[in-house]
């Protein structure tokens, strides 16, 4: 293979490679866009073995549930006598590993109001009927 004809290959080659390079790294960039907004306040979420989204809303005591496959966003239990004091609310979110049979969420917040005693804790929520 003459001279030129072997260094245009290889020019070519090292052209197509950084070509490849930058047209990976442009495609691995990370995207993002909104699954849920108007939120008040989200703290916490966690995603459920069906793909359904629960959240948290730390000042209103909301526990929300969206599902991706028909865009409905619900409430799916609201946690009375939430402290809505700062660094007080709701602010965890847990699902029972065996959620899908016994629709079991942990959660964690502050409850009580300025009139009464303020307490932290774990409680536990199961939802009944269908679409748990």
């Amino acid at each position: 293979m003459p001279r030129r004809a072997h260094l245009l290959l290889r020019a070519l080659s090292l052209g197509l490679v950084a070509w490849s390079l930058v047209a990976a790294s442009a495609s691995a960039a990370p995207q993002s866009s909104p699954v849920v907004t108007g939120l008040q306040y989200p703290a916490m979420f966690t995603v459920a073995a069906d793909g359904r989204i629960f959240y948290s809303e730390a000042y209103t005591g909301r526990i929300g549930v969206f599902t991706p496959a028909s865009g409905v966003d619900a409430t799916y239990f609201q946690v009375p006598d939430l402290c809505e004091l700062p660094d007080q609310g709701l602010f965890g979110l847990a699902l029972h590993p065996d959620f899908a049979q016994n629709s079991i969420l942990y959660a964690y917040a502050t409850r009580g109001r300025r009139t009464a005693p303020v307490t932290t804790r774990c409680s536990r929520y199961v939802q009944a009927g269908p679409g748990h």
